[in-house]
């Protein structure tokens, strides 16, 4: 249980999506673990409200377990009302805290209750469209069909944070040729020795390792495991027990470090990957309807080279489809099985993760080293009018 402090929030800048618990523990200047999740989403990376319960069936846990799932499938009766767990619109709850951290309980507490009544305001997980900027609480409600219409009791319900299991990787290169992902920085893991199977091209960027006499240049490109192999022993206990039978069922369990668990990148692109500012969501791609892995930023200001490759091609970012084999290119048998695309399991398990980073509670804590003065906002279009005047008016008051 870990408690708010509003300027412990370091993460309030990079979000403009807040879920909090509509019941929590309250006491003397302190108030327990309330934020449930956030993100960020804009007009032009929105987030459908389907995906935003599919993002809490990971990050959010009831307290009362029973009340499980997040998505409404229980009903009483076979054809009885529902009951279920659902998002509803609040005020701005940052404003319930002060300058000096002075909190308002009645104020906080008075706009929980006021949100029970406001039936308008609850956005049902089977809703078409995308969740819009603001504060949500999540409550517990009940369909009632005792009238024509159908309505919904809200009652209060408790959430406690979910921990990574995954709560760290090694992302620098160390003087024994340690790589990102844990394994040796051998020639064994260099891209060249993939290429069979994760095509000679960054699979984010389209960018291609440069053909030459002696074979391709992959100066840039990287070999990225999407499972760290540095936390091989803990698989067990990560993947769950129907990920690991469709794992070991395709002979893909004893060894982390084959074509199943690398993927083609460019290295900054890497980096980003590999400090999961972003993840591959399985989607159903509206235009074709075919299932893709749709690159998901979960914070502002991440994954910024990803931000610039969509900003100059006017267009989202999917994995790109492994290129295929070369007509000279015959696969022994034995390599063929190898010879593999990245596995769908291993891109859940990142994304999840990921999730759990940066969208539960209050996401990644403020390293040691971190810079505490910088200059985000110089050149950020997002930034408004009504922002600057908030900072002006505060650097009045400390300068009084």
């Amino acid at each position: 249980m870990t408690t708010f402090v509003k300027r412990a929030y370091v993460n309030e800048d990079v979000r403009n999506i807040h879920i909090w618990s509509s019941r929590m523990k309250m006491g003397h200047n302190k108030v327990d673990a309330i934020l449930v999740a956030g993100f960020f989403v804009s007009d032009d990376r929105p987030v459908s409200i389907e995906h935003v319960y599919q993002w809490l069936q990971v990050v959010a846990v009831p307290k009362d377990r029973a009340l499980r799932p997040i998505t409404p499938k229980v009903r009483i009766g076979p054809n009885g009302p529902r009951e279920f767990v659902a998002l509803v619109k609040l005020p701005n709850m940052m404003e319930f805290w002060d300058e000096r951290n002075r909190f308002d309980h009645n104020g906080f507490t008075e706009a929980l209750d006021d949100a029970k009544h406001e039936q308008h305001n609850l956005v049902l997980p089977e809703e078409v469209g995308f969740i819009q900027e603001g504060h949500y609480g999540l409550f517990w409600v009940k369909e009632s069909t005792t009238t024509e219409d159908v309505q919904y009791l809200m009652e209060e319900i408790e959430f406690e944070k979910v921990a990574s299991a995954i709560s760290s990787r090694n992302t620098s290169n160390s003087r024994s040729g340690q790589d990102t992902s844990g394994s040796s920085g051998s020639r064994a893991s260099t891209p060249s020795n993939f290429r069979h199977v994760s095509s000679d091209m960054c699979r984010i960027s389209g960018q291609p390792a440069k053909s030459r006499n002696r074979g391709a240049n992959f100066v840039g490109l990287h070999a990225s495991h999407v499972y760290p192999v540095s936390h091989f022993a803990d698989v067990g206990t990560i993947f769950t027990r129907e990920e690991q039978k469709a794992l070991k069922s395709r002979k893909l369990w004893d060894d982390f470090d084959q074509p199943f668990n690398v993927m083609i990148l460019r290295s900054d692109i890497h980096a980003a990957f590999d400090k999961y500012e972003f993840g591959l969501q399985l989607v159903t791609q509206p235009d074709t309807g075919k299932h893709v892995h749709y690159v998901q930023i979960f914070e502002r200001r991440a994954a910024i080279s990803i931000r610039e490759i969509e900003k100059a091609r006017e267009e989202h970012l999917y994995l790109l489809p492994k290129a295929r084999l070369r007509p000279r290119e015959k696969l022994e048998e034995k390599d063929a099985l190898r010879a593999r695309d990245v596995s769908p399991i291993v891109l859940a398990q990142h994304f999840k993760t990921g999730l759990l980073w940066h969208v539960a509670g209050m996401g990644m804590e403020k390293p040691a080293n971190a810079v505490d003065e910088i200059d985000l906002d110089a050149d950020d279009s997002n930034k408004s009018d009504d922002d600057d005047d908030e900072e002006e008016a505060h650097e009045d008051q400390e300068e009084d």
